[in-house]
């Protein structure tokens, strides 16, 4: 009885530190975005390399900074230590949201950080469900135009997301100063 408890406990602690980030219906894209706007110290564009994933780390250059003390050219090192979406594991460049700590910078839990080559890869924003009622070849057909209209939708979303950045970065200031 002892080690069933114990069992129990324990697979209760090992859930506590689990991840489950709720998905994003695109209807709520921009009340997301502009949540993590406003809990992020840092909103800016980088290009992510040297990503080392035994370590969980990567480095990235700034190219653009909306908000935040990052300085455009400044090389920062980043780390993906959750268990939460968005991972930052593909170089390139990102539209990234999140905190800087301990000399490092770490994308916001369950948050809106992307891809530019792959903006559909934060699994957060949820393409829609598929409808009841089709099998086979069908559902099969649907499934491929949804996802390229879910690839596309991301597209024109990161664009859209640029944009309305550029158009609040006066507004946004320049949070924290680093030493």
């Amino acid at each position: 009885m002892r080690q069933l408890l114990l069992s129990i406990l324990f697979l209760l602690y090992a859930q506590s530190f689990a991840c489950s980030c709720a998905p994003v219906k695109l209807s709520e894209r921009i009340k997301f975005r502009n949540r993590n706007i406003q809990t992020s110290e840092e909103v800016f564009i980088a290009d992510v390399f040297a990503i080392d994933t035994i370590n969980y780390t990567y480095k990235l250059k700034v190219k653009e900074v909306f908000k935040g003390a990052f300085v455009k050219g400044e090389v920062i090192k980043g780390s993906f230590l959750s268990t939460c979406e968005p991972y930052v594991s593909i170089e390139g460049t990102w539209l990234l949201f999140g905190d800087f700590s301990d000399d490092e910078f770490r994308s916001k839990d369950c948050g809106y950080s992307k891809s530019f080559e792959f903006p559909w890869y934060n699994a957060l924003l949820a393409p829609k469900p598929d409808p009841e009622g089709l099998f086979g070849e069908e559902l099969v057909e649907f499934q491929e135009k949804e996802w390229c209209n879910f690839q596309n939708i991301a597209t024109i979303n990161l664009s859209e997301d640029i944009e309305y950045l550029r158009s609040i970065k006066a507004t946004l200031g320049s949070g924290n100063v680093r030493d």
